[in-house]
């Protein structure tokens, strides 16, 4: 531009995304404030959570008297036997509001792809607490920086909710099913991220079965591992008819998919026109929708999350 013109106009980029100078060079920018994230968490916890829930209401008093205390442990670690129940409990638990309590939660399953180790925790739990905070998820985080993100996003919103009076509460169900810690031996757990000192108040609810016992990463010093914070759950009376029918439904393979081999088809089983079952498990109904076992973990059977709605 000629001097005699006068100075250059000034440039307003405060919308732009990019910017090409002169005939060639382009020069790409980020302008403008972060967008604030929103989870949709809970769309996953209501199709975890059971379409009602009897004779828990003990149980619900007492996670609702945890959360609100003043003081006391910061950890509640509830364990059952298989079929107890917990995760109809605890879903049921987080998508109930609770006067002056901010729950972010996240249900450890194999039913979901991409739920059940500690990168999905981290990404679930990080959203979560983003749009508790009214930001943005933070971007292009290296792995060996994700966790210390997550403990800080962790103490933010705990002391945002302080500020204001409220409670964070951490939520995270179905320990026993954490795939990360069998993955090999560079792998480590969920249950290792959980603070050992919560800050600002915060509070813990954890579950998951009898076995297997906590990682080994997790530090000896930890909350969770004192006696005092663990919380027997006694079965669900209706976790029990699931169960019951489930193990009826097992028992009569013409009424539900199984593999068939080979010129055995169609045998008739007692005027029934079924197939021969051969090695493979039988398909539980819709209703009953059974997870894969965990890899190298001792329980007694697949564990089975309610059908919600």
């Amino acid at each position: 531009m000629d001097s005699q013109d006068g100075p250059p106009p000034r440039i307003d980029a405060r919308e732009v995304s990019g910017l090409l100078i002169g005939d060639g060079l382009q020069i790409n920018m980020l302008a403008g404030e972060p967008v604030p994230v929103r989870s949709a968490y809970l769309y996953q916890v209501r199709s975890i959570a059971p379409s009602r829930l009897r004779g828990r209401e003990t149980e619900l008093a007492e996670l609702a008297e945890f959360c609100t205390r003043p003081g006391g442990s910061a950890y509640r670690w509830w364990r059952a036997k298989a079929w107890a129940g917990e995760s109809a409990l605890l879903s049921w638990f987080v998508l109930r509001l609770l006067a002056g309590v901010h729950v972010v939660s996240f249900f450890v399953t194999a039913r979901f792809a991409g739920q059940s180790d500690r990168e999905a925790f981290i990404d679930v739990v990080m959203e979560q607490l983003a749009a508790l905070l009214g930001r943005s998820v933070p971007a292009h985080l290296a792995g060996a920086t994700r966790a210390a993100h997550l403990l800080a996003l962790l103490d933010d919103a705990a002391t945002v909710c302080r500020e204001q009076r409220s409670r964070l509460v951490l939520v995270v169900d179905g320990l026993d099913e954490d795939l990360g810690v069998t993955a090999g031996p560079d792998a480590y757990s969920i249950a290792a991220l959980l603070p050992a000192r919560p800050p600002a108040g915060m509070r813990v609810i954890v579950a998951g079965r009898l076995a297997p016992p906590l990682p080994g990463d997790m530090p000896d010093r930890h909350p969770l591992r004192e006696p005092a914070a663990v919380r027997l759950l006694e079965p669900s009376r209706d976790a029990e008819v699931i169960r019951d029918a489930a193990s009826t439904w097992s028992r009569r393979p013409t009424e539900v998919p199984v593999s068939v081999a080979g010129p055995s088809r169609g045998k008739s089983m007692s005027g029934i026109t079924a197939p021969t079952i051969t090695a493979g498990t039988t398909a539980l109904p819709a209703s009953f929708e059974s997870r894969p076992r965990p890899k190298g973990r001792s329980v007694s059977s697949g564990r089975t999350r309610w059908s919600g709605s």
